[in-house]
């Protein structure tokens, strides 16, 4: 993941590609199901050149599902927030006891844990601030389809119905003085509770 600095420039985006035809019914069908059998996911997006996502389901509302992240499979590694509409397909693991579960069954973290406070993702405001509550202090904010190599972290300034703001921290952990706006529409993946911006946060704070 990358940060990037205000440059100023004004960004237009390109017409979004058509969607293609999907069973929105079988995707929130899956999700449920992976989220009640705890079952390991691949979930791919429409959004061209974004990252496919594979973890466990441990959320899903209205508009957004909750998904437990690892590294290497079997160290928790906090949590993604993915755009439930941007959702192409959801590729279920039903073998029993893949890798990563026996690996987490083993280290005594079965099975994969939501964040200790309850995150709403019925709607996009609330998600986001209750996901840096839950997972704080520092979020990763991004808009894939304006820029689907880079994301954002920094600690919220405030939420309303239509943006986000945030105070904005670089890749080398340093606070940036103008603060950053997004337009909630624009964003389609929200990640907390991770390892690096726990670093960041912590280098930032020392």
């Amino acid at each position: 993941m990358t940060t990037r600095r205000s440059s100023g420039i004004l960004w237009r985006m390109s017409p979004k590609p058509r969607k293609p035809p999907i069973d929105k019914a079988a995707i929130r069908e899956r999700l449920e199901r992976a989220r009640a059998e705890h079952l390991l996911v691949w979930i791919c997006r429409w959004i061209p050149n974004s990252d496919s996502i594979r973890g466990f389901v441990v959320g899903h509302g209205k508009k957004w599902v909750l998904v437990a992240t690892h590294i290497g499979g079997a160290q928790p590694d906090g949590w993604t927030l993915l755009r439930i509409r941007d959702i192409q397909a959801v590729q279920l693991h039903v073998a029993s006891e893949h890798l990563e579960e026996k690996a987490l069954k083993l280290k005594g973290l079965w099975p994969p844990a939501s964040p200790e406070a309850e995150i709403s993702l019925g709607d996009t405001a609330s998600a986001i601030t209750d996901a840096a509550a839950a997972a704080g202090p520092l979020l990763a904010v991004f808009t894939e389809f304006r820029e689907p190599d880079a994301c954002w972290i920094g600690s919220v300034i405030s939420t309303d119905l239509d943006v986000l703001t945030i105070r904005e921290i670089s890749a080398t952990a340093e606070w940036l003085q103008k603060p950053r706006t997004f337009d909630l529409d624009d964003i389609t993946r929200i990640d907390v509770g991770d390892d690096y911006a726990a670093t960041l946060h912590l280098v930032s704070s020392a």
